[in-house]
């Protein structure tokens, strides 16, 4: 299973108990954020409620009349090592460049394939 494919555990609040489980390639818009009484950033990402596997706020989301998107905070150990590395990279990207984080996120998709290719040869 690729890092793309895998499941894992976000929750709606970085101090929450309540996980729902998402695909990494439903997550969009991933930056880092520092909520209050967080201890330094932590990523965070954002994913349509209609994507969302599992888990507790799906029920939430049932009571709700339109698909809407949910944001998520991603911590580091709940996460595979190369899921979060991944992602940390799309979130460097975006406080780097300042670039809407769609077009960060294809930028680097578009290097990890050129990346992997290279290695492949």
């Amino acid at each position: 299973m690729s890092s793309e494919d895998a499941i894992v555990a976000v929750q709606t609040e970085w101090n929450s108990w309540r996980t729902v489980m998402v695909h990494v390639s439903d997550l969009q818009e991933i930056h880092w954020a520092q909520p209050p009484g967080a201890p330094r950033p932590l990523l965070h990402a954002t994913v349509s409620c209609d994507r969302v596997a599992s888990g507790e706020i799906l029920r939430l989301c049932k009571q709700m009349p339109l698909s809407h998107r949910l944001r998520v905070c991603l911590l580091k150990c709940h996460l595979p090592t190369s899921v979060f590395e991944r992602l940390a990279a799309q979130a460097d990207a975006a406080t780097r460049t300042g670039l809407p984080f769609s077009h960060v996120t294809e930028l680097v998709r578009a290097a990890a394939t050129s990346c992997h290719a290279a290695t492949e040869e």
